[in-house]
Formats: structure tokens, C-alpha cells, sequence
């Protein structure tokens, strides 16, 4: 099951979260035998990567405590990329903000019954003490950044 963790601002419940099957297919097909999609794995060499005409990357992660996928998000959303994001393998849901705050457009989680939880997760926080990728209400400020606007708005 893939569900979408860039649209969570507006999900209602964690079904909302699900991309239908039609969805769930085409990404997973998505340029099938040519090079606009991409599976790597945690160690992949980012310094040989051309994501010129690739349009979605497949990140596996071969356990959760592997946190090497994490930085080849970073990295790879740092270089430019714009296209689709993945995270495949067995996540657990206390890494959903996180995999949401590197880059990460879609979660191919490998047990349904993990749903609520990821939902549930990816709800809790709605600001960060780091600068970064965009919150889950969409703004990429720090809890900082946004004090001292607060501050320059009131004087």
C-alpha cells in the first residue's frame, strides 16, 4: 500500500492518505523500462547519479534502523530533484515526519495495519525547531524563524 504523506494537511482520516490503486500502479510502473524511474537503496553512489530526465526515485530501506536513505533524500532533493520521492521498506511510524521533512513524497508501507499509526504520526507535529523541508501545515519555517516575524509584526 502507498500513501501519500505530502498531502497530509489535508486528510480528514488515514484512508485520505491512500492513493488509489490506478495511482498506486502508475507510480510503481512509471517509465517502465527506461530510465525515468529509479529504485536505489540506501547506499547508493550519489555522486554518479544524472536524475536529468527521471521522474521518480524508490529509496529501499532494508531495515528501519538504516537511516543511510534518509540522507540520500537529503541529498538528492538538495541536487534539485523535483519528481517523485519513495520510501520503501519496513518503516515504522515514528520515522514519518522525518521521512516527510527529507524529501519524501510517498511511503510504500509493506503491512496495511500500520496506517492509523502513520497517520497519527504525521499529524502530531505541525512545527519544528529546524529549518527545512516544509512542515505538515506547509510552511518550511523554523519555530525561530517564526518567533522573530511574530516579533517584527508586532513592532
Amino acid at each position: 500500500m502507498i500513501i501519500n504523506i505530502k498531502n497530509t494537511p489535508s486528510a480528514q482520516n488515514p484512508q485520505d492518505l491512500v492513493l488509489d490503486q490506478l495511482d498506486a500502479k502508475l507510480l510503481e510502473q512509471q517509465g517502465a523500462g527506461s530510465n525515468s524511474h529509479l529504485s536505489l537503496d540506501g547506499d547508493a553512489d550519489f555522486t554518479n547519479l544524472d536524475l536529468t530526465d527521471v521522474q521518480a526515485v524508490t529509496i529501499q530501506f532494508p531495515a528501519f534502523t538504516d537511516g543511510r536513505g534518509f540522507s540520500l533524500a537529503m541529498k538528492i532533493r538538495q541536487s534539485g530533484f523535483t519528481g517523485t520521492l519513495c520510501a520503501k521498506g519496513p518503516l515504522i511510524p515514528d520515522q514519518a515526519v522525518h521521512l516527510m521533512r527529507c524529501g519524501f513524497d510517498h511511503i510504500d508501507l509493506d503491512r496495511h495495519e500500520r496506517l492509523d499509526a502513520f497517520y497519527r504520526s504525521l499529524k502530531r507535529y505541525s512545527h519544528f525547531y529546524q529549518g527545512g523541508r516544509p512542515s505538515p501545515t506547509g510552511e518550511a519555517k523554523s519555530i525561530l524563524e517564526l518567533r522573530h516575524r511574530g516579533q517584527k509584526a508586532a513592532s
